[in-house]
Parts: structure tokens; sequence; C-alpha cells
């Protein structure tokens, strides 16, 4: 019978009410099949994700997070990690060789282009996929306790949110001419994003049964399979129906419902957009752009317009206000940016000398 140390903090109220802590460890005993390999829980989890309806995305990340510690395991102690192996330590241990390695190393075409390493977003998601197989690990009773519950998700970096400029939306937008084909297509991908905030793969997946022009607005269906109704404006409307009507193909196969579809009708990939995307930042020299970038200039052009907070959560289906708050921070320093631009002073037109001390610090 397998042995592991299980480390448990403990916490209650002392005197006054003030919270104490304390860790207890202990020595506990693993079930016979602590000595299995990992690999074919991991696929045990996949099958128990896939029951629970989790889309092909979220299992696909969840794989490769999992597999990444596998290979590193293997790597590190040359031999298959055993369910036994999935500790706390060595969950911290991987989680430091991931946030410490550059990015691309072993990449087969952009190994040694760059030596940028993980997000914090990306370590944080790492760190959210193992907690979560550990949990299902002891829910489903494999170990007698979870073994990542002392591992604390990193901090997160949090970066000031950019839109697009008022001059680059309209770069954007006005670079496509929606009387031609290909371009009209583009031009409505980009205006819906503006005005609706739809991230990537629910513009992909918007059906066009989903789409009511007339009344303007569609439903989507979002992060955890929920269902959300959002608002567009007459200009976004003018757009996709000209598409629909002119240059939308016939769907390749009854099967398909997508309403954005490609010159020989079948449904546009995830995949597909990106290099669109590419292709735009060439025609209109805006290198920052990318599709959720459009997504951030709609949540902070709407908290510029005063849409109420809970609103803008419904509308960009975020399941915490706490994501939503982002961008009222970000739309109200939009708005200070602005203002500088009405200072009454500046309007007297009044002319200062500037010191000679001021004048030498800029030499």
């Amino acid at each position: 019978m397998s042995h592991a140390t299980v480390t448990k903090r403990l916490t209650w109220r002392g005197c006054g009410g003030f919270p104490v802590s304390m860790k207890r460890t202990r020595l506990i005993e693993l079930p016979e099949d602590a000595d299995l390999p990992l690999k074919g829980f991991v696929r045990l989890y996949e099958t128990n994700l896939r029951a629970e309806r989790k889309t092909p995305k979220t299992i696909a990340v969840y794989n490769y997070v999992l597999h990444k510690f596998i290979d590193w395991f293997a790597e590190e102690y040359q031999r298959t990690p055993s369910l036994a192996d999935i500790t706390a330590t060595q969950a911290r241990l991987f989680l430091v060789y991931a946030q410490e390695k550059p990015k691309w190393q072993g990449h087969p075409t952009l190994d040694g282009a760059s030596t940028e390493c993980l997000s914090s977003a990306t370590l944080h998601l790492y760190t959210r996929t193992l907690k979560t197989f550990g949990a299902w690990l002891a829910r489903e009773e494999h170990l007698p306790l979870d073994p990542l519950a002392l591992v604390r998700l990193p901090k997160m970096d949090q970066k000031q949110l950019r839109p697009l400029t008022e001059e680059e939306e309209r770069l954007l937008i006005g670079t496509y001419n929606d009387n031609n084909p290909a371009d009209c297509r583009i031009k409505a991908i980009f205006l819906l994003m503006l005005d609706t905030g739809l991230r990537l793969a629910e513009v992909v997946n918007l059906k066009d049964a989903d789409l009511d022009l007339d009344n303007g607005f569609l439903l989507v269906m979002g992060k955890g399979r929920k269902e959300r109704s959002v608002p567009f404006g007459f200009t976004t409307e003018k757009v996709l129906r000209k598409y629909a009507t002119f240059f939308r193909p016939d769907p390749a196969t009854p099967a398909i419902e997508a309403f954005f579809l490609s010159p020989d009708g079948y449904q546009l990939t995830e995949r597909a957009l990106p290099m669109l995307f590419a292709r735009a930042r060439k025609r209109t020299g805006i290198q920052r752009l990318h599709a959720h970038l459009l997504r951030h200039t709609y949540g902070i052009r709407a908290q510029e317009g005063d849409m109420p907070t809970i609103t803008l959560q419904h509308y960009m289906g975020h399941s915490s206000p706490k994501t939503t708050e982002r961008y009222v921070h970000a739309g109200q320093s939009e708005k200070l940016k602005r203002a500088r631009g009405y200072s009454p002073i500046d309007k007297l037109g009044v002319r200062v000398k500037q010191s000679p001390q001021f004048n030498r610090r800029r030499r």
C-alpha cells in the first residue's frame, strides 16, 4: 500500500475574533490504483468533461495542460508519472518550470525566435486546470483528499485596457468596401464585434436563425452554454443585411446553420478569423489589431456612454461582475483623457513661458 504526506490548513477564530490558522501534516494511505499511470486518469477526466457537455475548446485546453505536466514529469524524473505523483510539490515545480521556460522553446518553427515567457494569465490558466483536476480526483474518490488544495493561484498582471481610438475605428471600417463580396463579409464581422462585443468563437458560431435584423438584436450561446440577447445599431444592421441579401452563399449542406460562411458555403473556423485579422493589420497598418481588442473597445465605449454595469455584464456574457469592473475603470480612464481637451485655461490661449531650467532639462 502506498502512502503520501498530506498537509491541511486549519483556520478558526481566536480571542477577540481574530482568525488563527495552522498547518497539520499527516500520513495517509493511498488507494491501490495510485500506482496506475496518470495518463489513464486524464482520459477518465476527459470523459467526465464530455459528459458534463464542456465545449471542445475547454476540453482541448485541459488536455493540453495536463499532458504538459505529464511530459514535464517524464523528462524530469525519467519515468511515467502515476496517480501518486500528482502532489502539491510536483505541481508547483511544474508551474515554476512553465513560468521560466521561453514560450516558444521546442516549437518546430519558432524555437529561439523570442525569449518571451508565459503571460500571467496563461500561468493562471495552468494552475486552475491542475487544481480543477485535483478536486475531481478527490470528488471521484480516486484519491482520499484533494492533492492540490493548498496550491494557490498566482497573481495576474492587471494591465490597463487600451481600446481602439476613434480614428482607428474609422480607419478599420472605412478600409473595407461593402459593395465587394469579400470586403462586405469582413466589414460585417468587424462592425458586429465593435457593436456587440462578441467573442471570436461566438461570431464563428452565430446562427442565421438567431440574427434578428428587423429588430436589431441577436441571440448568442456564450461561455458555460449560457444564451444571451445582445442589441446592435442601424449601421451594423445595414451591412449585415447587405451581406445576407447579396453576398452570403447558400450553405454547402442543409446541416450548416452559421451566418458567416466561406465562399464555398461552409462555416468559418476559429482558425480562419485570426488569419483575417492578420491581413487586416497589413491593410490598415493597425499593428495591435486582434479579435479581443474589438471586444475591449466595445466594453469601454459602452461604459463611456454610461451603460449600467449590470447591463454591460449581460451583453458581454461575463459570469462575474469583477470582470466587467475592468471596463468600468478603463472607461473612466478614457473619459479623463478626453476631459483634458476641455480645459478652460487651454481654451483661453494664454501663452506661458517655460523656465530656463525646464528647457535645460529637456535638452
